[in-house]
């Protein structure tokens, strides 16, 4: 008995002619999108959403966080990655935005509810948490901001604190979350902890970091969403007033997928006021210059501040 062989159909493929029509469809579709969004900016109602980073002096220069794009802030150890994300994120939280998405891979769920309880209520962290462990004593006002911040931060800031994660666990919570609740902005403090597929060996680090970048550049354009990521710069830069995209650990595999790069550095001028933002990469505006901001390190908040300089100078200088 001859046993019959069932044979998969080779899908056909479309002709040159049917590709430049689909492309010819998805130009015009653009152009159109883009003039109704210009019409609808010049009415005064804006279409196209760009969330701030919690500075207007940051969001002039990098037009603020744009839906579906990657944004890097690097720096040496202790310089004021973590609080920088951060005061982006309760800034977002404040408005009406959807949740933000928190992932750290180098802090417990404590640690980050301390900071952003210290945030919110501009009570010192050391105070937050002394107070916990009963070491400190606090007023009664300033127990009563603690507990209104305990209940409000949760439900604004999604955060999971974990030692390990993959893309796929950060993509499936991103779209978890937005499913639920909405999802205004997911970020990962940080991405050289990330793993980018579960038991998937690489013979280079930048490899790794390659694939994992471009998996979260993915996952901002599935989600639509801003995708903020925190990096590591090497050591022997962090003495470097003036510091360079090749800074960054695994440079090239991180700043191909990010629209744009900023570098946390001293401030030679108010060292302990205030910190130096270098813009080294920027698709929307200038790159390669810098700007003092105030840095409050007690309650770990960013904040503009006019005396420390008015405009953004040039690192090329």
């Amino acid at each position: 008995m001859a046993i019959s062989e069932k044979r998969t159909p080779i899908p056909r493929q479309p002709s040159a002619n049917e590709k430049l029509s689909e492309a010819k469809e998805w130009h015009e579709d653009s152009i159109e999108k883009y003039e109704q969004d210009l019409d609808a900016a010049h009415d005064g109602v804006a279409k196209v959403c760009a969330y701030t980073t919690g500075l207007d002096s940051l969001d002039e220069i990098v037009r603020g966080l744009h839906q579906g794009q990657v944004y890097i802030f690097a720096g040496p150890t202790s310089s004021g990655k973590t609080s920088l994300a951060l005061t982006t994120a309760m800034t977002l939280a404040l408005t009406q935005m959807p949740p933000v998405l928190f992932i750290s891979l180098e802090m417990s769920h404590e640690d980050l509810a301390a900071r952003g309880i210290s945030w919110l209520t501009e009570i010192p962290q050391a105070d937050v948490i002394d107070a916990r462990a009963g070491r400190a004593k606090l007023t009664d006002e300033q127990r009563q901001a603690i507990s209104l911040a305990k209940s409000w931060i949760p439900r604004r800031v999604q955060v999971i604190a974990t030692a390990s994660i993959t893309v796929k666990e950060v993509s499936a919570a991103a779209g978890d979350l937005k499913k639920d609740k909405g999802l205004s902005l997911v970020i990962c403090d940080y991405i050289g902890l990330v793993s980018p597929e579960s038991g998937k060996r690489y013979d280079t680090s930048e490899r790794e970091v390659r694939d994992v970048s471009r998996a979260f550049k993915a996952l901002a354009m599935q989600m639509n969403v801003p995708v903020i990521l925190l990096s590591q710069i090497n050591r022997n830069a962090a003495k470097n007033r003036k510091p360079t995209v090749n800074d960054l650990r695994d440079s090239g595999a991180i700043e191909n997928d990010a629209s744009a790069v900023v570098i946390i550095g001293k401030s030679d001028r108010f060292p302990d006021s205030a910190v130096r933002l270098h813009v080294k990469k920027n698709r929307f505006g200038k790159k390669d210059v810098y700007r003092d901001v105030g840095f409050n390190r007690q309650i770990g908040k960013f904040v503009d501040d006019p005396q420390l300089g008015a405009q953004w100078l040039s690192d090329e200088e």
